[in-house]
């Protein structure tokens, strides 16, 4: 049985520990998956939600989980934490096969063990970006920043559920597309901002809905015939959505007044 936590415990931020102090969080829900996921969300995920490395073992912490008095509803909030945290790192790595919640919990009564909890392995790695004499570069906001949006507003926590599952297809690729274009506005104001251009925009919706061009994937079952000018393939679609959700929400999460800049593809 692993350490159990106390009600006013603090994290602990000694050299070789990942983290920062927070405050009161009663309840932990211990994560599943490769270690090459797993080790990276620490430095993602600092302060809320915030994931906790003790040796093997790494612990979701969150404020999602205050003041809950049952291991049941624990478990339920924690898969919504997992699936916007999956969805944020997907978003940021394209490699990452997600994490799980191994079916543990802990507070200061010890561990409770809820039996049904799903596993999965993965393989990705993802690093810092640094430069010269190795100190952390400023970086744009990443999957902490999303989750955080995610917690407040509804059409990023639609987003990252649907990025959350992998291997988009094109109705999940499309699904998000409409709510980032219904969001700002139209596709005019994404080309105004510098997000695609109107060829990259023609080639995802024909691609999306054309059977001719993506056979049975395609959202549609029949469409004018021809051949379309321009396409693009699965991989490309879900590389520029990629694109697409990153500049959005680095917009959600600027401050008034200052626009952030336009974001290479």
């Amino acid at each position: 049985m692993g350490r159990c936590a106390s009600p006013a415990r603090r994290l602990d931020v000694s050299p070789g520990r990942t983290g920062h102090i927070v405050g009161v969080m009663k309840w932990e829900a211990m994560l599943s998956g490769h270690v090459f996921d797993l080790e990276d969300l620490p430095l993602y995920f600092d302060t809320d939600p915030h994931v906790l490395a003790e040796g093997e073992r790494y612990w979701l912490i969150s404020s999602a989980f205050d003041q809950m008095q049952d291991v049941v509803q624990v478990q339920e909030a924690s898969r919504v934490v997992v699936a916007r945290i999956n969805g944020a790192m997907r978003l940021e790595d394209s490699g990452f096969e997600g994490v799980h919640l191994s079916g543990r919990y802990r507070n200061e009564t010890g561990e409770h063990v809820v039996v049904g909890a799903g596993t999965a392995v993965g393989r990705a790695k993802a690093g810092m970006v640094t430069v010269a004499g190795g100190t952390p570069s400023p970086r744009p906001p990443g999957p902490r920043e999303y989750v955080q949006l995610s917690g407040t507003d509804l059409a990023a926590a639609d987003v990252l559920r649907i990025i959350s599952k992998g291997d988009l297809d094109w109705y999940d690729l499309y699904k998000i597309f409409e709510i980032v274009r219904e969001d700002i506005g139209g596709e005019r104001v994404m080309t105004a901002k510098g997000w695609a251009v109107a060829s990259d925009l023609s080639a995802f919706r024909v691609s999306a809905n054309h059977p001719g061009v993506s056979g049975q994937s395609a959202r549609h079952a029949r469409q004018n015939p021809g051949t379309p000018k321009h396409t693009m393939t699965i991989g490309r679609g879900r590389a520029f959505i990629a694109h697409l959700v990153r500049s959005w929400m680095t917009l959600r999460l600027s401050p008034p007044g200052n626009p952030p800049p336009i974001q290479d593809p």
